[in-house]
């Protein structure tokens, strides 16, 4: 099962609006998490048993069943960031372990991408695809909130 906790912010920043994706993911930010079950597991289990026992503390979760992947949003409040490695820090280090992942999705006010997930099609992420279609996955079952 891959597990793809993370963490969305919505911004505004005059003549711009700026989403930033922050994605958990294994081997220092270049594959998907995945837990060693399969088949048909819930999210309750994946919850409790993956990403609640790693500090991970979820808002709201979609499991589609056809990928046999977990779209998981984190809990930024109760979430301890801090406490994991950063993409770069990932990168740094021999294991390449598990660790947060930004993307930024810039648009200006009269609608024009700046930086678009279509002009992110080239950035893949291992046993997933690219990050244009997780942001359009993302827009589809989840809200953007606003942070000031």
């Amino acid at each position: 099962m891959k597990v793809l906790p993370f963490i969305l912010t919505k911004k505004e920043v005059n003549p711009f609006h700026i989403t930033s994706v922050n994605l958990f993911l294994a081997h220092a930010g270049k594959s998907v998490w995945k837990t060693e079950e399969s088949g048909n597991v819930s999210l309750d289990c994946i919850v409790k048993e993956y990403c609640e026992p790693n500090g991970i503390y979820i808002v709201k979760a979609h499991l589609d069943t056809n990928t046999q992947t977990a779209y998981v949003l984190v809990d930024s409040k109760r979430t301890n960031v801090s406490e994991f490695y950063t993409w770069e820090e990932a990168l740094q280090q021999q294991s390449k372990p598990e660790c947060w992942r930004r993307f930024y999705f810039i648009q200006d006010t009269d609608g024009a991408n700046w930086w678009s997930p279509e002009g992110l099609t080239e950035t893949e992420i291992q046993d997933y695809g690219n990050i244009a279609n997780f942001y359009k996955i993302i827009q589809a079952y989840f809200e953007t909130p606003k942070n000031d």
